[in-house]
């Protein structure tokens, strides 16, 4: 089976300006020096693992310099039961710093639970764990945390690729400083093209015409991707969108239907039973029936169908007694039949039983009020209770 791909961001780790935390400040040059050495750095979990990997590390005279180490520290913290959490999440996989200062990075998070985690929004900010040492400033991992010790350092896009990813540099680099003295004899290179139209005023056509071929065509190849996939979500939206639609209409008028049936029950039940089994207030049932929790669907159709089965029974001429006594009633026939010297009649059961019982005889007349829409209600309880018994 193969692995399920990595999920790639971009991630800020060195803020710069009002969010730069003076405890936390880093200069220009140790922000280089750090982005030069984070590809490879482990990502943790709050920092997980690091403090008790670094101290074997230490005592075995292993260099955390050595990315794999710090690594396989953590990993052998994770194999200690109930520690798997220290495992490592993934790996710093670039990192560069910014024309204004900005430390940044980017990562492949291999976690399953941290790609949730970030994909849902639920954790977000990153912290970056780094030390000195005898020749300058060394990082060590950068971890997955929920209030970073540097305000502001978080990842920013997440699910980007290679590509979009070399785009983003590209633009985010800071210009190259020139080095050539007022003194030498190298030819001064020819202008670039200019980026302003006739009035001075920047355009697109103007800065698209001072790329480099090759630079112009490898951005049209990326806004042609970017337009497809566009047009590609969009006609997929609309589709979930139109079945959406269709499917709140059916349940709509499932609900409805239920809501009537509900009520042609209700209005022939004893009151005191509906008390009894909740079901006084129709609107409040049929929220229950809408409801997202399964729970409180199923108490609902539980409680429906008690009290439908319960008015079953109890109705005029089926010869039910109340559910108390049934176990008396039944013994009273059992010893009237033995007396009699007959075998013991079979007690109707199953959902047919109750609705045959429920149901007049031919030689009784039509109940006063029975209309056929509550005939019409009997054969939406015998549904009912089918479902709620298979």
């Amino acid at each position: 089976m193969n692995a399920a791909p990595p999920l790639r961001c971009a991630a800020l780790w060195a803020p710069a300006g009002p969010a730069d935390d003076p405890e936390y400040r880093l200069t220009r040059e140790q922000k280089h020096e750090l982005a030069n050495a984070m590809p490879g750095c482990p990502i943790t979990f709050e920092h997980a693992g690091v403090t008790e990997a670094l101290d074997k590390l230490g005592a075995a005279g292993k260099s955390p310099a050595n990315k794999a180490n710090v690594v396989m520290g953590l990993m052998g913290e994770a194999k200690t039961p109930g520690q798997g959490y220290k495992s490592p999440l993934g790996v710093v996989t670039d990192a560069w710093v910014t024309g204004t200062g900005r430390g940044e990075c980017s990562m492949a998070i291999t976690s399953a639970a941290a790609k949730t985690l970030v994909n849902k929004n639920l954790i977000r900010s990153v912290s970056l764990t780094h030390g000195e040492t005898g020749t300058g400033i060394l990082p060590v991992e950068l971890a997955l945390c929920n209030v970073p010790a540097r305000p502001g350092a978080a990842i920013f896009h997440t699910g980007i690729s290679p590509e979009e990813l070399a785009m983003y540099k590209a633009s985010a680099a800071p210009p190259p400083s020139s080095t050539m003295s007022q003194n030498t004899s190298t030819p001064t290179p020819a202008a670039a093209a200019p980026t302003t139209d006739a009035a001075g005023r920047n355009t697109i056509e103007a800065a698209w015409g001072a790329l480099p071929t090759d630079a112009r065509q490898c951005l049209a190849d990326q806004l042609r991707k970017l337009v497809s996939a566009s047009a590609d979500q969009k006609a997929r939206i609309a589709e979930l969108e139109a079945a959406n639609t269709s499917l709140q209409r059916v349940q709509s008028g499932d609900m409805d239907l239920l809501e009537r049936q509900l009520q042609i029950l209700t209005a022939q039940v004893d009151p005191a039973l509906l008390h009894k089994m909740g079901l006084s207030d129709c609107a409040r049932t049929m929220k229950d029936f809408k409801s997202d929790n399964s729970r409180l669907v199923a108490d609902a159709a539980l409680r429906t169908v008690i009290c439908a089965s319960r008015t079953l029974q109890m109705r005029p001429g089926s010869g039910a007694v109340p559910m108390e006594g049934v176990a008396e009633e039944q013994s009273k026939r059992q010893a009237m039949q033995g007396a009699a010297g007959g075998q013991p009649e079979p007690a109707a059961v199953g959902i047919e039983g109750l609705l045959q019982s429920a149901a007049p005889s031919s030689a009784q007349q039509q109940q006063p009020g029975e209309t056929s829409e509550m005939k019409a209600s009997q054969g939406a309880l015998r549904d009912a209770l089918n479902l709620a018994f298979a």
